[in-house]
């Protein structure tokens, strides 16, 4: 079932996010003004197709518009994966060499713990697959 509020706030949010206005939405989308404040007046459900292309110019998912995934989408995930990738990598590089090599150890034991915990999940599953 759709559920217009969950469509509605994130369409809002958004459109907030992306500084874009509902005509600059309408326009991208390549739909009616009128049909993006249909939705925002939660009168009206998206046709799929149009739902794919407002994701597309909100950089977002068509799960996340219509309330399936938590996570804003395809654009966040690389962009706060990397901003964390390189604050780590700066905390690293202000150590020693030697204390490197323990973080190094260290993230190796515990890859390999979380391996031996998948696997052990796994075979409590019914096997590997």
């Amino acid at each position: 079932m759709f559920n217009y509020e969950v469509f509605t706030l994130r369409l809002i949010e958004l459109l907030e996010s992306n500084n874009l206005t509902q005509r600059e939405l309408a326009k991208r989308a390549e739909v009616e003004e009128a049909t993006i404040s249909r939705y925002i007046n939660e009168h009206r459900q998206p046709r799929a197709d149009v739902l794919i292309k407002i994701a597309e110019v909100l950089n977002t998912t068509t799960d996340y518009l219509v309330g399936k995934d938590p996570s804003r989408g395809i654009a966040e995930a690389p962009a706060v994966y990397e901003t964390k990738s390189l604050n780590l990598h700066k905390k690293i590089d202000q150590l020693s060499e030697e204390k490197q090599k323990i973080l190094e150890t260290l993230i190796d034991s515990f890859l390999r713990e979380q391996r031996s915990l998948n696997d052990d999940e796994q075979a409590a599953a019914g096997g590997k697959y």
